[in-house]
């Protein structure tokens, strides 16, 4: 017998309970128009509390090219962005169908490494429009009355390039062994985040209640929040600077990291940008900066205001490697201005800008941001 919720009507005693009782979907159509209708199903408020990921829907059946200027091969169920505009591939399955155990993981990688070199934002944004209701979809996902739509297809080309993506496996009811599948990408692949949802349904004489659930949600050591801190959101992070002109540059080198297909992880009094480098040893993205909202504030190895350049001491890397040589061309940029101090840590090869000076020179900074975050991707 499957799951039964119920709902509580009236009150006092003359309050009665209308049952609902679990129901698989009779066609898998039927639930695959409910996540093109209705995307907010797949919960993104369960895959990041602090900045849940909303969705426009792109188009269904979503073709997928296996080479360059090739016809479509495969169809996926829905290619949808976030506001974020992280390329998100959803492949839907009812729960009894075998190919969520069998063949479905294996499907959607190939679906992830061609449509990451094949689709281009170009092509995802024509799709898009075609929706009557596009500028409203956008502006909405944007919160904003008139968002800059270059700015934002421009970012997801930079998402695609970089690889950076999102795949959804959807059904009325995931099984354990997919479970087990989904947490060891998750956790393995830095730059695509790898989830299922099961989204259960309820059928009762008042009508019916749908339920979904994030399965797969895996933090890493590094990410995990203490029970007693709470990691800052970006929001909060910006609304911390007590001066506009801090808040100001912050939010530009946050531009600047998040168009470059950059990392930004938030903890519970700063933020960092981190990129991935194929020889990077680690699991986690190699930092390049600390920007702290409070003025002088010491934090980690002794990061204060916007602190410049990299964990030298902190890491083992390969003193031959172009990646170290890049990162300490990196730190080595801000030696010579008059406005930067050097980081005294023996961990780390850094230079910190108090927000103020930060503010004055910020197209210069964001300038050398740019370009190591991209030639950090390249190595």
């Amino acid at each position: 017998m499957g799951e039964r919720i119920y709902n509580l009507v009236g009150d006092g005693g003359s309050a009665t309970l209308s049952e609902f009782q679990e129901a698989s979907f009779d066609e898998e159509d039927a639930l695959q128009e409910l996540i093109a209708r209705n995307p907010e199903l797949l919960a993104g408020e369960q895959m990041n509390p602090e900045d849940p990921p909303r969705w426009i829907l792109i188009s269904r059946e979503a073709g997928i090219a296996d080479q360059a200027d090739g016809a479509a091969r495969w169809s996926l169920d829905h290619a949808l962005i976030d506001q974020r505009a992280v390329p998100t591939l959803v492949e839907t399955k009812r729960g009894d169908n075998r190919e969520l155990r069998r063949t479905i993981v294996g499907q959607m990688l190939d679906y992830a490494a061609h449509a990451s070199k094949y689709w281009s934002a170009a092509e995802l944004r024509e799709q898009f429009e075609q929706h009557e209701d596009a500028d409203v979809r956008l502006s909405d996902l944007l919160d904003q009355e008139d968002p800059d739509q270059e700015e934002f297809w421009k970012l997801v080309e930079t998402n695609l390039n970089a690889r950076n993506l999102r795949l959804l496996f959807v059904a009325d009811r995931i099984p354990d062994e997919l479970a087990t599948v989904v947490e060891f990408l998750n956790e393995q692949m830095p730059r695509i985040e790898v989830l299922a949802v099961e989204i259960k349904q309820f059928r009762g004489d008042s009508g019916l209640i749908l339920v979904p659930r994030v399965i797969g949600r895996v933090s890493a050591p590094a990410q995990r929040r203490s029970a007693s801190r709470l990691r800052l959101s970006r929001e909060r992070f910006l609304d911390s600077f007590p001066t506009s002109s801090g808040r100001d540059a912050a939010q530009q080198l946050l531009r600047t990291a998040e168009a470059s297909g950059a990392r930004i992880d938030f903890g519970d009094s700063s933020a960092s940008i981190r990129m991935h480098s194929e020889l990077w040893p680690y699991r986690q993205p190699v930092t390049v900066a600390w920007l702290h909202p409070q003025p002088d504030r010491t934090g980690w190895n002794r990061v204060q205001n916007f602190t410049f350049g990299w964990a030298a001491g902190h890491y083992a890397i390969d003193v031959h490697s172009p990646l170290k040589r890049r990162l300490d061309q990196w730190s080595d940029e801000f030696a010579e201005d008059a406005y930067s101090d050097v980081v005294q840590s023996s961990d780390l090869r850094a230079w910190s800008v108090s927000h103020q000076d930060a503010a004055e020179n910020i197209e210069a900074i964001n300038t050398r941001l740019a370009r190591v975050l991209k030639d950090i991707a390249s190595l």
